[in-house]
């Protein structure tokens, strides 16, 4: 009785609930995990290759991947080949609790005996119940909202802190009021924040097509649903070209020294002096031997009202030369001061470096050319016979012409009359 009618026989019996791709089998076709949370929960699946071929196959989760690992994640199963694979779940000890799904996907690769790879794929349906005493606790340390100017936007600073034992992500709606009248709504998912840990988050409003005057800001924030706090700020629209907008490019330096071909990383200090919040750009122009060749800037960023902020570009020095880069921060329409970094570059460490490996290069393959040499030499050493004096003074003769020769039979001119007349023979008797 052979394997696959044995396992036939006692599917029918007993009822095994498998998951199929094509000819293979995958059992259970689901799984459920229920632990607490930084605990580990295991469970195994079996894998049966009822086909003649081999099969190679891969296993792994799509979601949560960081939770799973398996005892064999990749291998082969011989025709008719049954396997079992443990999978263990390990969620995160700051994972909140709840029920989350995924899927193990196991994809298999059938070399039949043609050669030809057919790609097979299937998945298990799993949920993992999250249990244990958890601790949610955000609190809201700080909201600020800014007075702006008409065509600005109104920026919402908001600081938060976890002071739970979960991971959290909340939602932040905010509302435009002015006389009870609710003009401009923003509702946005925060990213998330880890236990014990605190985030700043900056939030835009358009205020783009509002009047001159006083608003009202609430902002509320939800964390499952649920309200966790509520705030109203008072804010004030003025006319554009109300509020100073003054900024300081306080420092510009390398992160490291440049060297060509190297990507180095240049950084710009900017303080924002002004009565108003900016948002910022660097703009760094790069000269090379006093030509110009170039321009690298950075991404705009916020910068509030007296804080200080980082912005940094790339550049790549190409060729060798004394190169200056005049670098300016743009805020708002106005800019900085210049500040200017000067370096050069040469080919002397590297075409001392290129000479040193190119020398050691020469030594390798000539010692290899000599090694090589050296050896064939005493392999025909040990090769060529070694001949007595009275081998080497033997002489034969020609059959033919009786002509003295070292070999025995027909000399080269009598060998080649004979191949001759041989072969005009042959011509005659076609």
């Amino acid at each position: 009785m052979s394997k696959t009618f044995l396992l036939i026989f006692v599917f029918l019996i007993f009822p095994v609930s498998y998951a199929y791709a094509e000819a293979i089998a995958i059992s259970p076709a689901r799984l459920q995990f229920e632990l607490y949370r930084g605990e580990t929960a295991e469970s195994t699946v079996t894998l049966f290759n009822p086909t003649e071929n081999e099969v190679r196959f891969k296993i792994g989760a799509d979601d949560h991947q960081d939770w799973f690992s398996f005892s064999e994640s990749e291998g082969t199963l011989a025709p008719e080949e049954s396997k079992k694979v443990k999978v263990r779940v390990n969620p995160p000890s700051d994972s909140a609790n709840g029920e989350y799904t995924t899927l193990i996907s196991l994809s298999f690769d059938e070399e039949s005996s043609g050669q030809i790879s057919l790609n097979l794929a299937t998945a298990i349906k799993t949920k993992i119940i999250l249990t244990g005493k958890q601790v949610v606790n955000l609190i809201t340390k700080n909201i600020e909202a800014m007075d702006t100017e008409q065509s600005l936007p109104i920026v919402l600073k908001i600081s938060l802190l976890n002071g739970g034992n979960v991971r959290t992500r909340p939602t932040a709606e905010v509302i435009l009021k002015k006389n009870n009248r609710i003009l401009e709504r923003l509702i946005v998912e925060l990213p998330e924040i880890l236990p014990n840990s605190e985030s700043d988050f900056y939030l835009n409003l358009s205020a783009g097509n509002l009047e001159v005057g006083d608003y009202l800001a609430v902002i509320r924030l939800r964390l499952n649903n649920r309200d966790i706090s509520e705030n109203q700020l008072t804010l004030r629209i003025h006319p554009l070209g109300t509020f100073t907008r003054v900024g300081i490019l306080s420092n510009l330096s390398f992160e490291r020294k440049p060297a060509l071909g190297e990507i180095t990383k240049l950084i710009a200090e900017f303080q924002n002096t002004g009565r108003i919040n900016l948002r910022a750009k660097l703009i760094s122009e790069i000269y090379l031997n006093n030509q110009l060749i170039g321009k690298v800037e950075s991404e705009e960023k916020l910068v509030w009202i007296g804080e200080k902020a980082e912005l940094t570009a790339y550049l790549k020095p190409g060729s060798e030369g004394a190169y200056r880069i005049i670098s300016r921060i743009l805020f708002e329409g106005e800019e900085t001061e210049l500040k200017e970094l000067t370096f050069e570059i040469t080919h002397l460490g590297i075409s001392l470096q290129n000479t040193l490996i190119g020398i050691m290069i020469a030594l390798s393959i000539t010692g290899l050319g000599l090694a090589i040499f050296f050896r064939k030499e005493v392999n025909k050493m040990f090769r060529k016979p070694i001949k007595s004096k009275k081998q080497e003074e033997k002489v034969y003769y020609c059959i033919d012409c009786n002509r003295p020769i070292k070999h025995k039979g027909r000399c080269f001119l009598c060998n080649k009359t004979a191949k001759m007349r041989k072969e005009a023979q042959d011509r005659k008797y076609e």
